[in-house]
């Protein structure tokens, strides 16, 4: 599409504001206010109807291009509930649509370019992963190994307890199959009893590829 927009907001009360983020591939674009009276374009009904009201926002705008990110996930600012000193843990339900496509991020927060903090992720051949880092070459991974099948309910969690070294795995699904292997348990004993924060917020449906989480920064 040459132009495409939004707004940020759903709906707003006489003298709140709101904002239109506009994509233009053309030059200018013309932009109008108007009220909608019938919106079914069907020709056996009445048509589209609508009349025009006068606002400051009617005129010509100049055009510009205006990457969209696809996609969405939500950020958790950094706050006091979110201390990790003492270890943490980390569940979610998940239905994974495409497990088999990419590594995936479910709840993180973890700096790809540095390679510091943790999460869990799903990996497209191991499943259910928990990473925790202190810097490149200082990654621990633990792996589920199995497999997840597609549009699979699953209950995964990752425990970390920094007074015993020890993590903890779940991938468990929900409604299993006869001769189902995609589920697992995994324990496992780890040299670093330190919680390295990214800090970074905690992302869930995502991970940081570099030191923010910003549009174009976030898989």
């Amino acid at each position: 599409m040459k132009i495409v927009g939004y707004t940020d907001r759903f709906s707003v009360r006489p003298r709140q504001r709101i904002r239109f983020m506009v994509s233009s591939q053309l030059p200018t674009y013309e932009a109008e206010i108007v009220r909608l009276i019938q919106g079914g374009p069907n020709p056996m009904g009445s048509g589209l109807e609508y009349e025009p009201v006068a606002t400051s926002v009617s005129g010509r705008y100049e055009g510009r291009t205006q990457e969209l990110h696809r996609g969405s996930f939500v950020v958790v600012p950094e706050a006091v509930a979110l201390d990790t000193s003492e270890g943490f843990t980390l569940q979610a339900w998940i239905l994974p649509t495409t497990p088999h496509k990419e590594v995936q991020g479910i709840l993180t927060q973890w700096s790809e370019s540095t390679q510091v903090g943790f999460g869990l992720f799903v990996h497209p051949e191991q499943g259910l992963e928990l990473w925790m880092g202190s810097g490149p070459g200082r990654v621990d991974r633990i792996r589920a190994g199995q497999a997840m099948r597609a549009s699979q309910w699953y209950f995964v969690a990752g425990a970390y307890d920094t007074r015993t070294g020890k993590a903890r795995l779940y991938q468990e699904p929900q409604d299993p199959r006869p001769l189902d292997t995609s589920g697992a348990v995994i324990e496992a004993a780890l040299e670093q009893h330190d919680v390295v924060a990214s800090q970074l917020p905690l992302l869930m449906a995502a991970y940081c590829k570099e030191t923010e989480a910003a549009p174009g920064h976030v898989d």
